[in-house]
């Protein structure tokens, strides 16, 4: 059907789609019937003018008991990014793939409430470019670290978990500086 946006060199496109006529004993007019393309278009996957899109590989693959895997250079299967319950900014969309997300602070509540008419609990950070150094590194100052990207966005209840974690860290810090000043207003007891 569709041809894909980049060459694939280590995949054998041509190959595998006849080996899946193999597997399933058929022509490339019963392999297109089962897949509802013409033959033509199965003759061009199979001599490499076309290649099929991915959801029809996909279910060609399945047509003949086969599977696709996805794996990095190590061998590892990512997770694929995004879920129902990922957390979305204020109009229900989703932050930026290669962006991390974390929950905003609590004082951040009070800045963006005013503004924004309600509270964003979680902002996208990492928006420096891998390709181009900061300032600071280019004046020679002592650069920064970068940050890792975390491998999945948080959902919305590890959000608000976290940002019920500030809040309690934000109420004690808030609890013992009243203490501190209790204790240095108190005049002390003769006796």
């Amino acid at each position: 059907m569709g041809k894909l946006a980049t060459p694939t060199p280590d995949i054998d496109l041509p190959g595998i789609v006849r080996r899946v006529r193999r597997i399933l004993g058929v022509s490339q007019r019963g392999l297109a019937q089962r897949l509802e393309v013409s033959a033509s278009t199965v003759a061009r996957w199979e001599t490499g003018a076309a290649e099929p899109a991915f959801s029809m590989f996909a279910t060609m693959l399945d047509l003949a008991g086969l599977r696709h895997e996805v794996v990095d250079a190590d061998q590892v299967h990512p997770a694929p990014m995004g879920g129902r319950d990922d957390v979305r900014d204020r109009r229900g969309r989703r932050f930026p793939a290669h962006l991390d997300v974390v929950a905003t602070p609590i004082w951040d509540d009070l800045m963006w409430g005013r503004w924004a008419g309600e509270p964003r609990i979680a902002k996208s950070v990492n928006r420096r470019r891998s390709d181009i150094p900061p300032l600071a590194e280019r004046l020679g100052f002592s650069p920064r670290p970068r940050l890792q990207l975390a491998p999945q966005h948080p959902t919305l209840q590890q959000v608000l978990e976290e940002r019920g974690r500030q809040r309690e860290s934000e109420r004690a810090m808030v609890r013992a500086r009243s203490r501190l000043l209790a204790e240095r207003n108190t005049p002390a007891q003769s006796g």
